[in-house]
């Protein structure tokens, strides 16, 4: 998502990762980005996000908890590894926490097509519904990364969201 907004012109501030050797790889294919390595829940915004201007927040909660292969995994762990018990798979809350804190005028998030199913959640129609909630207009659907020019047969889900104005 980075490369795509940096590419169409966007100047991205702030990234945020758990995982430290994903976050020294991402710096390295990004040195102008200020990359914090914590946990999102750690972070607060009013603190690291000084100052920051915030016109779009761009990003994918983890998706283990949601996709297939992460769902297998959890399960041969034992029952009470279940997908809907894995922490991860409410990290699009912190997410949105972050969106409206900052005052987003523009939301993209991205994620595994199984996020629809989570139990019986369907986590980008939740998170449509907070933001609506909060001011924005906000949808989410299908694409498949083939449709837009890439070799590969990729889909993912997308919500896009954008701040209404009562100042036109």
């Amino acid at each position: 998502l980075s490369l795509g907004f940096i590419q169409a012109g966007f100047s991205v501030e702030k990234a945020v990762e758990y995982d430290p050797v994903i976050a020294n790889t991402y710096q390295r294919n990004h040195p102008e980005v200020d990359v914090i390595v914590d946990d999102i829940k750690n972070i607060d915004t009013s603190d690291m996000f000084a100052g920051t201007t915030a016109d779009v927040i761009i990003g994918g909660p983890p998706c283990q908890a949601y996709s297939l292969a992460g769902r297998a995994k959890l399960r041969s762990l034992g029952d009470d590894r279940e997908n809907i018990r894995d922490a991860r798979g409410y990290l699009y809350q912190d997410f949105l926490r972050f969106v409206y804190e900052l005052d987003a005028r523009a939301v993209i998030m991205e994620n595994v097509p199984e996020s629809t199913n989570f139990g019986d959640m369907n986590i980008p129609e939740i998170v449509c519904g907070s933001l609506t909630k909060h001011g924005y207009k906000a949808y989410w659907t299908v694409l498949n990364s083939a449709d837009f020019g890439v070799p590969q047969l990729r889909e993912r889900v997308f919500v896009f969201a954008i701040k209404e104005t009562v100042d036109g």
